[in-house]
């Protein structure tokens, strides 16, 4: 069976990219077999596999890998699958075996909740101030258990981002290298604003921002 991996894209190493990337324009641009391929779970929820391409895609342009355009969204909800391939921890557990092996992706896999907090706090933030505040304080009060954490943050990440929040968290990305930036960032567009994050945090090698989730998936959603 396909695996389509529920992990945010920056985990994924380049030959896993490109991988699930043929998977899903193979599965999104064949209506004919795709029911015959496609993990059962994911059968009916073909507006979020063009979710998950794009996101794909974001990864992939922020790594400077040649890629095909964006796929249309349709209006309306996006309806995720209920479960995932496996376990998400299983997943990381994949890919940090992988990680040994020489082959890893953007993000090096957390050992502990701050890591992984650390990891997705932007994502969040893009998506629900509340979430991002009670979360927050789950982890550092250490009230939350790690499958646990990782179970809110791959859920709250699937959301389409909310568009004052996700000005106010690429606002908070660029405060990281706004000392390199000149810029200001109420003056340019959030895909203007990302690009110069994007820019900056890999020539000033800002090891917070190259962790994150957001620096690069939230590239389609700008």
């Amino acid at each position: 069976m396909n695996q389509i991996w529920d992990l945010d894209a920056g985990f994924l190493d380049d030959q896993l990219l490109a991988e699930q990337m043929r998977l899903l324009s193979g599965l999104i641009n064949d209506q004919t077999s795709m029911v015959k391929r496609l993990p059962s779970h994911w059968i009916g929820h073909e507006e979020a596999m063009v979710v998950r391409l794009n996101q794909l895609i974001a990864e992939m342009r922020l790594r400077d890998i040649a890629t095909p355009e964006y796929q249309t969204i349709c209006e309306g909800t996006i309806i995720w699958p209920a479960r995932f391939h496996e376990p998400l921890k299983d997943q990381l557990q994949k890919l940090a075996l992988r990680c040994e092996g020489g082959s890893s992706g953007r993000i090096v896999i957390p050992s502990n909740e701050r890591e992984l907090w650390a990891i997705y706090r932007y994502s969040v933030m893009a998506r629900n101030h509340a979430s991002f505040l009670s979360l927050g304080q789950l982890v550092a009060s250490r009230k939350i258990a790690f499958d646990d954490l990782l179970l809110e943050l791959v859920h709250v990440a699937r959301a389409v981002p909310y568009q004052p929040d996700m000005q106010s968290s690429l606002q908070q990305m660029w405060g990281y290298v706004s000392a390199h930036s000149f810029i200001r960032p109420n003056e340019v567009s959030n895909i203007e604003l990302l690009k110069e994050v994007q820019l900056l945090a890999k020539q000033a090698k800002a090891e917070y921002l190259l962790k994150s989730t957001a620096l690069g998936e939230l590239a389609f959603w700008c």
